[in-house]
């Protein structure tokens, strides 16, 4: 029999980032300042718009019309905890702008991996096209990565501002009272023309002391609270370093180089512009015929030259254009390709992909050693 008053465990299902251990840390970190779980108790919840760290009226200025100096000097050290809380609302918000738009940015090119991935390697099979495959994703998660982190780094930056402006405004609201209080003393002093001084002079000292010993409990809570913050930017700014030393090792060795398309070291010669003068310059220079060839470049694509596709179009990519040897051998690899499929051969299915980079690979090695151009600048 069930126990109608044991809750049953509420089905959800796992977040985004399941299995992404830095991303899962980014997206915790985010859900926790998002909830302010960071915010001293003391201070309850509370929240004000950045427009309160602006505020410069003096709650203090009513005392000035009674003209009693020493009143005015009491208030002073209260009065004084709003210029410390004081800030600029428009630089802090363009700050955390400046974090969105670098979201937004990221998100886009993570956006614009995926769909070049997706559209044009959708017939490119074989080892080399799946190691590819898992690179690309693994990129498209280290910047998504990275795009969730200044997503945090702004809502780090609004809300942290956020306390502060409340805090500001308590501190405002105590100054407030306490000078109602104090004006009515101002009025017994004048209205007794100095007779009440020495009751006045203890009941202003006690009544200063009780507010300002409440507005130091306020900014301590404040500093307690801005304290929480500081491990947590501090892990977040070690998951944004790892997310960018993957980036780097992806960067610079993105599969086994084996495996995908056996991309060799820089060649070579000065690296070539990413355009199709330099396709069609260095085309010309080393003789390889490619006026019959649909050529496009991808220059998103890296850790593979080129890619020959079944309708014999070729599209180069980022690390054709490393060097002048590289681009040379990219191209009469890629119409090598071209030249078999013309003559006859199917498209290599997915065992017959390795087979099919062999031919080409013995071919263009041959080819470049005896070719009599060579790069400019070298032997």
């Amino acid at each position: 029999m069930t126990n109608p008053l044991v809750a049953a465990a509420a089905e959800t299902g796992p977040t985004p980032w399941a299995g992404v251990w830095i991303l899962e840390d980014i997206e915790l970190i985010h859900t926790g300042i998002r909830d302010g779980n960071w915010i001293d108790g003391t201070l309850g919840v509370i929240s004000a718009s950045l427009d309160s760290l602006a505020l410069v009226s003096d709650p203090a200025g009513a005392l000035l019309q009674y003209g009693i100096a020493w009143l005015i000097e009491h208030v002073k050290p209260l009065t004084e905890a709003l210029d410390w809380l004081a800030g600029d609302p428009a630089q802090i918000t363009a700050h955390a702008h400046t974090w969105r738009n670098t979201a937004a940015s990221l998100h886009d090119d993570a956006a614009d991996l995926t769909r070049d991935t997706r559209t044009d390697l959708t017939d490119w099979h074989g080892p080399a096209a799946t190691a590819y495959r898992t690179w690309a994703h693994q990129q498209h998660q280290a910047i998504t990565g990275l795009a969730h982190a200044a997503d945090t780094l702004a809502t780090i930056t609004e809300t942290s501002a956020g306390l502060v402006a409340a805090v500001r405004l308590l501190v405002r609201d105590a100054i407030a009272t306490c000078v109602s209080r104090l004006t009515v003393y101002a009025i017994e002093l004048v209205a007794t023309a100095g007779l009440a001084t020495p009751l006045v002079i203890e009941q202003v000292t006690t009544l200063v002391a009780a507010w300002a010993a409440r507005i130091t409990k306020l900014l301590r809570a404040l500093i307690t609270s801005l304290r929480h913050l500081i491990p947590t930017t501090r892990r977040l700014a070690d998951l944004i370093n790892n997310l960018k030393q993957a980036l780097q090792r992806l960067g610079s060795a993105p599969a086994d180089v084996d495996t995908l398309s056996r991309v060799r070291r820089r060649g070579a010669g000065p690296r070539m512009p990413m355009n199709l003068q330099s396709v069609q310059t260095i085309a010309s220079k080393y003789h390889i015929d490619i006026s019959d060839i649909q050529v496009s470049i991808n220059n998103r694509m890296s850790g593979v030259c080129g890619v020959t596709k079944p309708d014999q179009s070729v599209t180069l990519c980022r690390d054709a254009f490393r060097s002048e040897e590289d681009l040379a051998r990219t191209l009469e690899h890629e119409r090598f390709h071209v030249s078999e499929l013309r003559s006859g051969l199917p498209y290599p299915t997915a065992k017959q992909a390795e087979a099919f980079e062999d031919r080409a690979y013995i071919h263009e090695q041959q080819w470049w050693e005896n070719q009599p151009q060579r790069p400019d600048g070298s032997r």
